[in-house]
């Protein structure tokens, strides 16, 4: 570490706890005034037949989906799942969220500052300047554009008020969510979702806010006749089960833009170029270069790398033993966080930020007000890493590239948390202490609650901070929260910040005890975990004003 960065960590780490408290306080009054003089929101309440993905009914039908067969989109999806960074971005960050899905190779990297290639955003600025869709969003037709130019084969659907049509839109329905197993049983593969579909309605026509917005369907519920729609604004709405004929409905308005109705769009990928061991290296070549005459933008692969594969001893989050333990934690009250914390999940946008998103994630989780906007053309209140600069932490973190235990614990205090920070050794009382731990969180406390536990608002979240090479993964120290634990494997579910590396994984409890002891070389401490809580004063509670959006504002 440079002598500089050494004095600003030195700084950094000599706050107290007055000057500490002063500044936290310091802090939130300028930020209420901030936020009342610029007349802003946190979130959008949804209207009452739109079932909020965080709620108990929306376990049930979450469950009921996988174990029916009728979510094979959704680990795959939620996986790649992120909230659009502009206002105007509903069409590519849907768009971004189904090319990861299906395991398209972008060819380029995602970031000068890595060497990893995978989909953001920013790599998709063809067809249509980036700069644009900021201020006005994309239309259908650039969409489809946008897909064919990055690998997918894109069919596009704009649907009348017609019952053939409606008939149509149920069976495509049935055919995504079930992966079209039964018009194609051989070849089904529920881990590699071939077929996603992501659709463009009108948000009034659903009584939300807004007007034209873009986003993934991730599941179907027989049952109640509803889908699950991922929606990309997440700092207005979390994602939320939509009854499908009201969603067909809401296809059908036109367009002001174009004159045209919206729709529906189904994506496969180019020539089976799916990164997967099924296909032959024949058709991987032939699929590489197709898609690579389309793309706008090449670099040379040489030096880059698409994803790395997880160590035998982590489960993929996208499998079927996953689907498994997922469900029998969701049942046996072992997935308290999860719902919260996948609805929130984002991939980290630099390299070295590991700490502040895993931060993000778990602030907005617990559903703490930043009080001020989440972005400058935006009304909207919402945690992002950028919002984390306070104390200097994230000047520090962008010149060394990363951050410690303790430089989290104080970014999580300074915004609303109350934390616990633990670095455990080699003990058996420690790691006791630890599973003790889990247990709390991933239930609730229910243990030692005379009341029933609020699912669906979780008290406590933790984030674990570990070696990857304890874990046989590659890079060094990284943080990540734990979303839910299975009793049956002895294994947490960790949500992986860096998806561009890692998808989502279950890894041993043992394994991930270990994984903490080694020293950090910054600090010669061992790693640990940290668990969160909000600050009563901090937690918003009252329902949000409903404000008249322009736009595609998703």
């Amino acid at each position: 570490m440079r002598p500089s960065n050494q004095l600003k960590h030195w700084a950094f780490l000599s706050l107290n706890v007055s000057r500490l408290k002063r500044l936290s306080f310091d802090r939130k009054r300028r930020r209420l005034t901030l936020a009342n003089a610029c007349d802003t929101v946190y979130g959008s309440p949804l209207p009452h037949f739109l079932v909020d993905y965080r709620s108990k009914e929306s376990k049930t039908r979450l469950c009921r989906a996988l174990q029916t067969g009728y979510a094979v989109p959704y680990l795959s999806l939620s996986s790649c799942f992120g909230t659009q960074n502009e206002s105007g971005y509903c069409g590519v960050s849907t768009l971004v969220n189904i090319l990861n899905a299906l395991r398209i190779d972008p060819q380029r990297k995602w970031s000068p500052l890595s060497d990893w290639r995978w989909y953001t955003v920013e790599l998709l600025d063809c067809c249509r300047s980036l700069k644009d869709v900021k201020k006005s969003g994309i239309n259908l037709d650039e969409f489809v554009c946008l897909a064919n130019c990055n690998g997918a084969v894109s069919r596009l659907v704009r649907p009348n008020y017609s019952k053939e049509h409606y008939d149509k839109f149920i069976h495509t329905l049935e055919q995504v969510c079930t992966g079209g197993k039964e018009s194609n049983e051989e070849l089904f593969d529920e881990e590699h979702p071939e077929e996603l579909m992501a659709i463009s309605f009108s948000r009034e026509s659903l009584r939300q806010v807004g007007e034209g917005h873009f986003s993934p369907i991730a599941a179907m519920e027989k049952e109640s006749n509803s889908v699950l729609v991922l929606d990309t604004a997440r700092y207005k709405y979390p994602p939320y089960w939509a009854p499908i004929k009201m969603l067909f409905q809401s296809m059908l308005p036109l367009d002001s833009k174009t004159g045209k109705s919206r729709g529906k769009v189904r994506h496969g990928v180019s020539l089976n170029l799916l990164l997967n061991g099924a296909r032959t290296d024949f058709q991987y070549r032939l699929a590489l270069l197709t898609v690579s005459r389309n793309l706008r933008t090449m670099t040379s692969l040489s030096g880059t790398v698409y994803g790395s594969p997880l160590p035998h001893i982590l489960v993929d989050y996208r499998s079927t033993e996953s689907k498994t333990r997922l469900c029998r934690a969701l049942q046996t009250g072992y997935a308290v966080p999860y719902l919260s914390l996948s609805s929130c999940y984002n991939s980290q946008t630099v390299p070295s930020h590991c700490g502040v998103s895993t931060l993000a994630i778990i602030l907005n989780a617990l559903r703490i007000d930043p009080q001020r906007k989440w972005n400058a053309l935006s009304t909207w209140r919402w945690y992002t890493a950028e919002l984390l600069n306070c104390c200097g932490a994230l000047e520090v973190v962008r010149e060394d590239g990363r951050t410690t235990l303790d430089e989290f614990a104080y970014l999580a205090n300074c915004n609303g948390a109350e934390t616990r920070l633990v670095r455990p050794n080699y003990s058996k009382e420690h790691q006791e202490e630890f599973l003790h731990a889990l247990e709390r969180v991933c239930t609730g406390d229910k243990k030692s609650k005379k009341e029933l536990v609020d699912e669906e608002h979780p008290e406590e979240l933790m984030a674990v901070s570990f070696s990857r090479k304890a874990l046989g993964q590659v890079g060094e120290g990284h943080f990540s929260p734990i979303a839910a634990m299975d009793n049956e494997s002895n294994s947490v579910l960790i949500f992986d910040t860096a998806r561009y590396k890692y998808p989502p994984y279950w890894a041993p409890i043992e394994s991930l005890f270990q994984s903490m002891l080694p020293l950090d070389s910054d600090t010669g401490k061992s790693r640990g975990y940290v668990v969160l809580k909000a600050k009563q004063e901090w937690k918003f509670t009252a329902p949000a004003s409903i404000m008249e959006k322009n736009g595609c504002d998703s």
